[in-house]
């Protein structure tokens, strides 16, 4: 088994470590003291999660082969989401959880994240990743870690007062 670090704890980083854990020791850490912090805030708190009209066209990216594979897996990840227990409740085309509170969606990863054994590392903030040979080095305000792999999930700098500063591109 491989150790991996999972840096992020909003929705795409939860996923990533849920499903990382499945062959793999996996440690999730994130800057602020609880998950989801993003999700909570999303569709005003109801957590629009999907939509209807998932096309490429939607995008702006300068490689569309990459973004078709990673929309050719949608169908994929909706069915992930329904069988964790997220059951939607559609209005005009936006997928809400079934009890429209995004709180219920971001318990069901946390009890998820408990049942998968993953080593959660919360107000941890990542000041640096090395790679030396075949590992990294995650140095941390917490001390040092290694990891076989790292999966950067931090988000972008889209609201900074969730921790998403984009303070990870660097």
């Amino acid at each position: 088994m491989a150790s991996v670090c999972v840096i992020g704890a909003g929705a795409s980083g939860m996923i990533a470590a849920l499903v990382a854990s499945k062959n793999n020791d996996v440690t999730l850490i994130d800057s602020n003291n609880k998950f989801g912090k993003k999700v909570l805030l999303t569709g005003n708190g109801r957590c629009n999660y999907w939509n209807s009209n998932i096309d490429n066209k939607f995008y702006n990216t300068d490689n569309f082969d990459n973004l078709n594979k990673i929309l050719s897996k949608k169908e994929e990840v909706f069915d992930y989401l329904t069988n964790l227990g997220i059951y939607p409740k559609i209005k005009n085309g936006w997928y809400y959880p079934n009890n429209l509170q995004a709180s219920s969606v971001v318990e069901i990863f946390i009890k998820e994240i408990e049942k998968s054994n993953i080593k959660v590392l919360l107000e941890c903030k990542v000041d640096k990743i090395v790679r030396e040979e075949n590992r990294f080095i995650v140095s941390t305000n917490l001390g040092d870690y290694i990891f076989d792999k790292v999966i950067v999930s931090s988000g972008s700098c889209a609201y900074p007062k969730t921790g998403s500063d984009g303070s990870s591109y660097k």
